[in-house]
């Protein structure tokens, strides 16, 4: 004899949904973007760019608002992956007050990807961590940088630097990297400190 049995469901499933709890201000609810750069994916936590970083925001606003990152859609960057890993490394590291064994050419990088997305407190940490880390970055280079990245305050003791070393800069640094119009104001200035003298 066959026998039927019917399940009746538990009275827990027949009970209204449980009331969502209070949240904590320490409650951390993370959102990552996912990212691709030169074919390698980075997941990247919204809290390592405060206010989602401009280069985020501009995806959204480009989306309406609607966009959302994941493994098959990612927000395609622009950049190179050593930037990418730069940039990742320094806002890793200060989030978590951790030290940074960088070299000049990944801090160089990573001030660069902090300037273009406007991440204004990691440049400010790169640029204090850079001028602390290499002061006697070659002049032509600070320069170079300084411009690259908007960092005015590099600018006056670099020049200060090319005024009064011994030798005057060469044609290569002098041409092709700072410009005509930098090079005679140098080599003026370079003049009347040696008429001084």
């Amino acid at each position: 004899m066959d026998a039927t049995v019917t399940l009746e469901p538990k009275a827990e499933s027949m009970a209204p949904p449980a009331k969502a709890l209070p949240r904590s201000p320490f409650f951390c609810n993370p959102v990552y973007f996912e990212m691709k750069v030169e074919g390698t994916m980075y997941s990247v936590s919204e809290a390592l760019l405060p206010g989602r970083g401009y280069m985020v925001s501009s995806v959204y606003e480009e989306h309406d608002g609607l966009f959302d990152s994941s493994e098959s859609n990612p927000i395609e960057l622009d950049i190179t992956a050593s930037e990418m890993d730069s940039i990742m490394s320094v806002l890793h590291a200060k989030q978590m007050s951790s030290p940074l064994n960088l070299t000049i050419e990944q801090w160089s990088k990573a001030l660069h990807i902090a300037t273009l997305w406007r991440l204004t407190t990691a440049r400010e940490y790169i640029i204090k961590r850079f001028t602390a880390l290499f002061p006697d970055q070659p002049p032509i280079d600070r320069i170079t940088l300084a411009d690259k990245c908007g960092v005015t305050q590099w600018l006056n003791p670099a020049y200060e630097t090319l005024c009064t070393r011994p030798n005057p800069p060469s044609f290569e640094e002098g041409i092709e990297m700072l410009g005509v119009k930098r090079i005679v104001a140098i080599f003026t200035i370079r003049e009347a400190c040696r008429a001084q003298a």
